[in-house]
């Protein structure tokens, strides 16, 4: 029941979020507040972004759970990663634009068929170094962080229980979904998929934080290279060109073109595995090496205490060489709590109310202790 409490929380504030989402948007595009152009992209961006993507998802999410502050980021998978990751997850990030732009050119390319014609994206402002910089800020950095506070961070952590690949698709056709634009309702629930696949691969948020930052800069560099001048603008667009000018044989070269950035994204994905988890196995293998390296040169009088709830550690009583003793959450364990008292040998000895530092963990060190 409470699994399905905490679901229903996270719909909630998800709900909620949507319809201050489409209100912003329906008040800013009615310009109900007679700001300029500019002036209301800005304001419109920073709101929906900061206000509405961060502040309210942080805010509900802490009434709704009783959450502190520090434990919404515990939640949502904060976790450092190291600089090897950061550029790995650079790297996803540059092959994630230029799939979504072959995905999309297939994509126009069927609706095309129907009639649709998608709009050709323009950069807001006039293509002063002022505008550019501002759109950074507001297409690449506030949606890396913010969009995916949301979609990787509250809904893979409300979704987690409906089991992976539930989690992967629910996220990704709702980060598909708000954009509220059918030409790029598949490519972003594409990529929505795959930030949670980052997520899941690394224990962290920041890869997908990075991919979604890196993949909007290369769209707003874009949009301002002509009027700046910036390097490889003519490659970008020649490319393009290609992608999107010769019919059925641009189609046969998109789809060569995904099959590589697929390769691509799996190698990396691999590799960026390898530096987050794979290094956390490796120093939590370390760690349990060298706890075992006491235990093992105990004698017969030693005392081994053991946790009957985490597997590795219950595992180590077979090669004690001394006593064990074994606490945990039932009666047949020597020490073990009911959740609301601690017994030692059957016989009662404290209530988990009276431990002054609250937390499963302190439960838990109290256990080993006695």
């Amino acid at each position: 029941m409470k699994k399905r409490s905490d679901l229903f929380k996270i719909n909630l504030i998800y709900f909620i979020l949507l319809c201050a989402f489409v209100l912003v948007r329906i008040v800013f595009a009615l310009n109900l507040f007679n700001l300029s152009g500019t002036v209301s992209d800005i304001v419109g961006s920073i709101l929906i972004q900061i206000g509405i993507m961060f502040g309210l998802t942080f805010v509900l999410y802490l009434l709704f759970f009783k959450k502190k502050p520090k434990d919404v980021f515990k939640d949502y998978k904060f976790t450092k990663i190291n600089f090897k990751a950061v550029l790995i997850s650079i790297a996803i990030g540059i092959i994630t634009y230029f799939l979504t732009l072959c995905v999309a050119s297939i994509f126009n390319f069927f609706l095309g068929l129907f009639g649709y014609q998608a709009s050709s994206g323009s950069s807001a402002g006039v293509g002063t170094w002022g505008d550019f910089l501002v759109s950074i800020v507001l297409v690449a950095i506030l949606p890396g962080f913010c969009e995916e506070f949301v979609h990787r961070g509250l809904l893979v952590k409300g979704f987690s229980e409906l089991g992976v690949k539930k989690t992967i698709i629910y996220s990704g056709l709702l980060f598909g979904l708000m954009h509220l634009n059918i030409s790029q309702f598949f490519y972003a629930t594409l990529i929505g998929c795959l930030l949670v696949v980052l997520v899941m691969a690394s224990g962290s948020i920041i890869p997908a934080m990075i991919v979604h930052f890196m993949n909007n800069l290369i769209n707003v560099y874009l949009s301002y290279a002509e009027d700046l001048n910036l390097p490889l603008r003519k490659t970008v667009n020649s490319l393009g060109g290609l992608l999107t000018g010769y019919g059925v044989l641009s189609i046969l070269l998109l789809i060569v073109l995904i099959a590589v950035a697929l390769f691509g994204l799996v190698f990396l994905i691999k590799a960026l595995f390898k530096e987050t988890y794979g290094r956390r196995f490796e120093k939590v293998k370390s760690d349990i090496d060298a706890k075992k390296n006491i235990y093992l040169h105990q004698n017969k009088d030693g005392v081994l205490v053991v946790n009957k709830e985490n597997e590795k550690s219950y595992e180590c009583r077979n090669d004690a060489n001394g006593s064990v003793r074994v606490f945990g959450y039932g009666c047949e364990c020597d020490v073990y709590s009911d959740g609301t008292s601690i017994y030692a040998f059957g016989k009662k000895l404290l209530d988990i109310k009276d431990i002054r530092i609250p937390g499963e963990h302190n439960v838990q060190n109290y256990m080993t202790a006695i």
